[in-house]
């Protein structure tokens, strides 16, 4: 694919430079911030929306929460479980 080494990139901006002369090159520079930021913009409208996508199809069918995953709540019986019938207090 495109291989952009910082060398190469230096190289096209020089030639980019020379050919559109120092009246052009502020106008360019604009619009190449404002398609970036437009893009992170898309971008980030899009993570929203599979994030959203991914939530809803993972909750259950009751609309809770999915479960989370590697911790939650310590099963009863078990020690630090927080069940004051296993603990032999004074």
């Amino acid at each position: 694919m495109l291989d952009f080494s910082p060398e190469k990139m230096l190289f096209i901006f020089l030639i980019v430079a020379v050919v559109l002369g120092p009246e052009k090159l502020p106008e360019l520079s604009r619009k190449i911030g404002r398609a970036a930021a437009e893009l992170r913009k898309l971008s980030g409208g899009f993570r929203e929306e599979m994030n959203k996508a991914v939530h809803e199809m993972t909750s259950d069918s009751t609309g809770n929460d999915p479960p989370s995953q590697g911790g939650g709540e310590i099963p009863a019986g078990t020690p630090g479980a927080g069940n004051s019938d296993d603990e032999s207090g004074s």
